[in-house]
C-alpha cells in the first residue's frame, strides 16, 4: 500500500500556487495523493484531474485574510478549533506526511502536524513584508517543519540558512505547448496574469502610447483578471485605457483557464511587477512558447529571465524604459527569434515540470523514511 500524503491548500481561487500543485499531484507517483481544501471552486478542478479531494471547512475571516496576514487576533477563539480538526483529520486519514501550500495552510498544517507527530513539508511561495511578527511567523514554521521547499532564491531569503531549506523551481509540461510564430502584418503585446495593483500592470498600459508612436499597427492584449478581489484596481485600469483613447487598441481578455490560444499570439510578452515577484510563472510559460520577455528586476524574476539573452529587464513604473525595450525587440526580428530560442533553451533546463517533479518526490521520499 502506497503512502498517503495531505495536500493542504486554502485558497478560494486557482492561483499560480494552485495550479503548480496541480502539476505536482497530477504527476506524482508511488503515492497516495488526496488534496484536502475549504474551496469547492479548487476541488473541482481538481478532481477533473482525478485527484482525489476532501473538503476542509474554514472561517471566512481566516479565507479572505491578505497573504502577509497570516493571522490576527481574533484567530485566538477559531485557529485552536481548526488545528484540532486538522489534526483529527490527520488521524482519520492516517496520513504519512502533510504537504502544505499556502500561507494558512502552513500555519495550520505544520502546528497538527507536529502535534500528530506526522512530517511537515511547506512549499512556500510568498514573499511576505519584512515585520517582527512575520519574522517571528518565518522562524517558527522553520522549527515546526520537516523540509522547506522554495520556489527560488529570492524567497529562499526568507529564511534561515539550513539543510530543511530545498529549491525547486516551479516548472512547466514543455514537451505539450505548442509553438506558433506565425506571420501577421499587425504585431501583438500582451500582459498575462492576476489583475492585482502590485503586477504593475499599469505601467504596461502606459507605455502603449509610446510603442504606438514608433510601431502604429500595433495591438495589445490584458489577459487575467482580478480573481482576488481587487476590482477597484481592474476598473481603474480601465479608465487609464478611456482616458489615453486607447479602447480600440488595449483589449481586455479577462479571466482564462487556457492562456496558449493567446500566447500563442504574442510576439512581446510584458510583466511589469512593482514589488517583489516570489517566482513569475507565467514568465515560464513565455519561454516554453518562445516569446521574449520585457519585465521588471524585482524578486525571482532575475532568476528567470535572462537579461539581454532571453529578454529585456526594466527599472520599476518606468513605462518609458518598457516601451523602448518592446519597440527594439519587434523592430529587430533577428534579436526576438534569439531571444525566444534562448527563452526555451532556459525553460527546459531549469524549469522543467520533469526536474520539478524529480526533485519533489526526493524530498517527499526523505521525508517519509
Amino acid at each position: 500500500m502506497s503512502e498517503k500524503i495531505l495536500f493542504f491548500d486554502h485558497s478560494q481561487e486557482m492561483g499560480g500556487a494552485e495550479y503548480s500543485l496541480l502539476d505536482i499531484m497530477s504527476e506524482i507517483q508511488g503515492v497516495d495523493a488526496i488534496l484536502v481544501s475549504p474551496s469547492d471552486k479548487v476541488i473541482s478542478k481538481f478532481k477533473s484531474r482525478g485527484i482525489k479531494c476532501i473538503h476542509f471547512s474554514m472561517p471566512s475571516n481566516i479565507l479572505t485574510r491578505k497573504r502577509e496576514q497570516v493571522f490576527s487576533l481574533s484567530d485566538i477563539y477559531n485557529l485552536p478549533f481548526v488545528i484540532m480538526r486538522f489534526f483529527n483529520l490527520l488521524r482519520k486519514e492516517s496520513a504519512k506526511l502533510v504537504y502544505t501550500n499556502t500561507q494558512k495552510a502552513h500555519f495550520i498544517g505544520a502546528i497538527a502536524g507536529k502535534i500528530a507527530r506526522i512530517p511537515c513539508i511547506v512549499h512556500f511561495r510568498d514573499i511576505l513584508p519584512r515585520n517582527m511578527l512575520i519574522k517571528i511567523w518565518i522562524l517558527g514554521l522553520y522549527l515546526l517543519s520537516t523540509h522547506i521547499i522554495v520556489i527560488s532564491k529570492a524567497v529562499a531569503k526568507e529564511f534561515p540558512k539550513g539543510k530543511k531549506i530545498r529549491l525547486i523551481y516551479n516548472g512547466v509540461k514543455i514537451q505539450k505547448r505548442e509553438v506558433r510564430n506565425e506571420k501577421r502584418e499587425n504585431k501583438t503585446v500582451g500582459y498575462v496574469g492576476q489583475i492585482a495593483r502590485w503586477k504593475g500592470v499599469e505601467y504596461f498600459i502606459r507605455s502603449a502610447p509610446l510603442i504606438i508612436k514608433e510601431i502604429p499597427d500595433v495591438n495589445f492584449l490584458i489577459i487575467g483578471g482580478p480573481i482576488f478581489g481587487d476590482v477597484e484596481y481592474f476598473e481603474e485600469l480601465k479608465t487609464i485605457v478611456h482616458n489615453l483613447g486607447l479602447n480600440d487598441k488595449i483589449q481586455f481578455v479577462g479571466e482564462t483557464e487556457d492562456v496558449s490560444p493567446y500566447m500563442s499570439k504574442l510576439d512581446v510578452l510584458v510583466y511589469p511587477s512593482i514589488q517583489a515577484e516570489p517566482f513569475g510563472r507565467v514568465l515560464v510559460e513565455a519561454g516554453a512558447f518562445g516569446k521574449p520577455v520585457v519585465s521588471t528586476y524585482e524578486g525571482a524574476i532575475p532568476e528567470i529571465v535572462e537579461n539581454g539573452v532571453t529578454g529585456v529587464l526594466v527599472p520599476v513604473k518606468d513605462y518609458k524604459s518598457i516601451a523602448k525595450a518592446v519597440n527594439n525587440i519587434i523592430m529587430n526580428p533577428n534579436l526576438a527569434k534569439s531571444m525566444g530560442e534562448r527563452g526555451k533553451e532556459r525553460v527546459a533546463k531549469y524549469f522543467n515540470l520533469d526536474r520539478t517533479m524529480r526533485e519533489v518526490k526526493e524530498v517527499i521520499t526523505e521525508t517519509i523514511v
